[in-house]
């Protein structure tokens, strides 16, 4: 038998989704869940784009809801397509008392955001505002650092030094370095012959 997936999203779960995430790949080794959490965490996303079209794929209103489910579909796996917010946390403590394992994909490299160069160093106020948000940030990613750590297993990183992922560096996470969505684009884009086409990469 076939062992158990879900696939976890803040954001309403789209095709580009089902196809960037490679849903197909997984089914052929798992039975693989859609849990859709837009309606709990992120409204504006569930009441603007519409439902996507595959027949294991589950919305929730409410965390009582996800309970409900997790209790009677037992989940080997969880593949933890959420953020940080508080509510996230405590889904994941919530995925974590079920015994599912949480495996976080992080398969987009971001640039670092400076804003530095828009107020200057000669403001006193900005500086100020600048160093106390640097100590807030710091305790926040430590906070991160020490509770993922204790509910995420593996950690797919793509990429030596990507932006933004402090928060899922403790070293009781397993990681194992994989591609880049883009690069998964760029394998699929090479099975085809593109020699009398022009081509165009627009960012």
């Amino acid at each position: 038998m076939s062992k158990k997936l879900c696939f976890v999203t803040s954001s309403k779960f789209q095709g580009k989704d089902f196809d960037r995430f490679g849903i197909n790949i997984l089914n052929k080794k798992y039975k693989v869940s859609i849990i859709d959490l837009s309606g709990i965490i992120n409204k504006r996303s569930y009441s603007i784009y519409k439902k996507h079209n595959y027949k294991s794929l589950y919305e929730f209103n409410s965390l009582l809801s996800l309970i409900k489910h997790l209790r009677t579909n037992k989940y080997n796996f969880s593949v933890d397509n959420l953020n940080n917010s508080f509510k996230e946390i405590i889904i994941r403590l919530i995925f974590k008392r079920f015994n599912i394992k949480l495996i976080k994909y992080l398969g987009s490299l971001k640039p670092k955001i400076m804003f530095k160069h828009v107020y200057g160093n000669s403001n006193n106020i900005f500086k100020y505002k600048d160093s106390s948000n640097q100590i807030l940030n710091f305790l926040k990613r430590k906070i991160l650092k020490l509770i993922n750590g204790k509910l995420i297993e593996i950690l797919l990183l793509s990429g030596n030094n990507p932006e933004n992922i402090d928060g899922y560096l403790s070293k009781n996470i397993k990681r194992i370095y994989t591609h880049t969505f883009d690069y998964n684009y760029f394998l699929r884009m090479t099975k085809h012959s593109y020699q009398k086409k022009k081509l165009y990469f627009i960012y």
